[in-house]
């Protein structure tokens, strides 16, 4: 279950050994506290990541409309594969075991903009996110080695290399851009020897690289899950064999609060506005808390969500993720979209 964890989480978040699979936001779209921007606009698609269960034949990558009919498939590759809308909602850029492929929102001029570099089989999976300004991919694994972090133009003109090392076994995976458009967050670890890892944020502009968190072990750690906008980080702290608590640092203040009465299994990730933390807790219930603890919405059963970018709306997921169900500013789930049979629902992104 730990790689479909991965995959949920993951547009703010690929898979750098394990850094960023917990490490960051959840970077598939914003999010929904109770109350918060009544007015969200939504878009008319998504696309989900359909697979069955046992074997290889049958998976989709999909775009649906909110019916959930199915208007087109981007890929039928049966691993490795999702998609994220861009900001502007113009594009959609999707990863499959072939590459990174980009085309308009209507379907348009789909195209291959990195193609897997076969010629290298150390290399790590590619993995990017979208600039700020929807004109480029952040890709990380990237170049001859895989072993730098790029931004390549979606208009097919030269990229440029953000990060890079002399190291062939480095890997730099992007996470998110800050809200403010300016740094991006990324993690880096290294492939063989060493396992150390860490979270960093480069500011393209200037040049400056920062580092968040690291940890000389990629393997037991615990950690945090770092809201968008940098301010909180959340972490899980292991009470004895049955019980766990979550805590907010704020790192403006350097206070630290306690989400009471909450036994955790998984930390679903913040919303994009930074205002709300995802839970689940024992027995399967979504929860969502404000960044001092409070408990804002118990949203229900579910295995996990998804945020919606406008931090208005979450999707969950149930029935051992074969149904999602959908809620707006804390109302009640609604069923939204139900997996065909055998089949289950690996991963959502939602403009």
């Amino acid at each position: 279950m730990s790689e479909l964890m991965r995959r949920v989480d993951a547009r703010q978040l690929r898979s750098l050994g394990m850094v960023v699979a917990v490490a960051g936001a959840c970077a598939v779209g914003a999010g929904a506290a109770s109350g918060s921007l009544a007015g969200a606009k939504h878009s008319t698609d998504l696309v989900v990541f359909v697979v069955p269960r046992t074997g290889s034949v049958g998976a989709a990558l999909e775009v649906i409309d909110r019916s959930g009919h199915v208007l087109r498939v981007l890929s039928k590759a049966h691993f490795g594969t999702w998609a994220h809308w861009s900001p502007d909602d113009a594009s959609i850029a999707w990863e499959d075991p072939t590459g990174i492929y980009v085309e308009g929102a209507d379907g348009s001029n789909p195209r291959q903009l990195v193609p897997t570099n076969t010629s290298c089989r150390s290399c790590a999976q590619l993995s990017f996110v979208w600039s700020p300004d929807s004109r480029s991919l952040t890709v990380g694994s990237a170049g001859a080695k895989g072993n730098q972090l790029q931004l390549v133009p979606i208009d097919g003109s030269a990229p440029t290399v953000l990060v890079g090392s002399t190291d062939a076994q480095h890997v730099f995976t992007p996470s998110w851009w800050t809200p403010d458009g300016k740094s991006l967050v990324y993690g880096e670890s290294r492939r063989t020897g060493i396992a150390s890892a860490f979270l960093r944020t480069l500011t393209p502009a200037t040049g400056k690289i920062v580092t968040l968190w690291s940890t000389p072990s990629a393997r037991g750690f615990n950690a945090p899950y770092i809201s968008h906008d940098l301010r909180y980080w959340a972490h899980v702290k292991e009470l004895d064999q049955y019980h766990q608590q979550v805590r907010i640092v704020d790192k403006s203040t350097g206070r630290t609060y306690v989400v009471a009465g909450v036994n955790p299994t998984n930390l679903n990730g913040w919303a994009p506005d930074s205002k709300t933390l995802g839970i689940t807790a024992s027995g399967g219930q979504i929860l969502t808390v404000s960044p001092t603890g409070a408990i804002l919405n118990r949203v229900g059963p579910g295995e996990q969500f998804v945020w919606g970018r406008d931090s208005s709306e979450l999707f969950i997921y149930r029935a051992n993720y074969t149904q999602l169900y959908t809620s707006e500013n804390g109302k009640p789930p609604r069923k939204f979209f139900q997996a065909p049979k055998h089949d289950w629902i690996v991963s959502l992104d939602a403009n």
